[in-house]
């Protein structure tokens, strides 16, 4: 953690608001990093006429999440695969973010995406889908077909799927029952998605192997099965693990005859 990072609310509600969606884009970007950075606190540059702490924080969480609201909402707003993969690692913030405001959740925007008028009948139209999976938070009362989200794109909903299990608080019915269905979903998944490792958001995997521990179900701990098999493999595949025998030869080849490396098993 490197501390508070002033971002600009205005400059982020300006941008939105005028569909500048490159600018706007990175506003929201650097605001998540912001966040990231200072682990999860938040300040904004311009001072808030307001008369204390708790309606200065109501006032910003509120006008945070209708500024995003107002950008992926936007029809004319198409999310590119690169800015999708720049986004998820920081998805658990903008869940937050929309958790901690008046609304509670981004279903509002993932209606308003949607051509269908039935509540809980999501249509997409072409190239919305990765602006919609970045709407979806563990507090979303739509209900998803996560089977038909993993035949449109199973790399993306891959990568949403672990930003959702890295979130920190699941109290809320359906935060609990994403957990619940994606830990005993997602890990034989994984085993079969084929994708390298930086197609994902790895950043997230301790968080998602941490938190799994505080599920129910018996199979808490499956899904840290396939994360350590793709993180082993990225490792032995990008040469890593050579360099390192080659530097601590002695100690890399007594840790391994006894089947552990700084602590952990291979």
């Amino acid at each position: 953690m490197n501390g508070l990072v002033e971002f600009s609310l205005r400059e982020l509600e300006r941008t939105c608001l005028a569909r500048e969606h490159a600018n706007a884009l990175a506003q929201v970007h650097a605001m998540l990093e912001a966040m990231e950075r200072a682990d999860g606190d938040l300040r904004i540059a311009e001072p808030m006429p307001y008369p204390d702490d708790a309606s200065h924080v109501a006032a910003m969480l509120a006008r945070i999440a209708a500024a995003v609201s107002s950008l992926f909402g936007d029809a004319g707003f198409v999310l590119s695969r690169p800015e999708f993969d720049r986004l998820i690692p920081l998805h658990p913030f903008l869940c937050a973010l929309f958790a901690s405001s008046p609304f509670g959740h981004a279903d509002h925007v993932m209606r308003a995406m949607s051509s269908s008028t039935e509540r809980d009948g999501i249509v997409l139209a072409p190239g919305q889908l990765l602006k919609f999976l970045l709407m979806v938070t563990p507090e979303s009362e739509i209900r998803l077909d996560i089977e038909t989200l993993w035949q449109e794109d199973a790399t993306a909903s891959a990568s949403l799927f672990l930003s959702l299990l890295a979130c920190r608080f699941t109290g809320t019915p359906a935060a609990h029952r994403k957990r619940e269905i994606l830990l005993d979903w997602l890990p034989t998944r994984l085993d079969t998605l084929g994708a390298r490792i930086e197609e994902l958001p790895i950043g997230l995997f301790h968080r998602v192997a941490a938190y799994s521990s505080c599920a129910l179900q018996p199979g808490k701990h499956d899904i840290k099965r396939p994360l350590n098999a793709m993180t082993r493999a990225e490792l032995l595949g990008s040469g890593r693990v050579a360099h390192l025998l080659e530097s601590r030869p002695e100690y890399f080849c007594e840790r391994i005859r006894a089947g552990r490396v700084e602590g952990q098993p291979v």
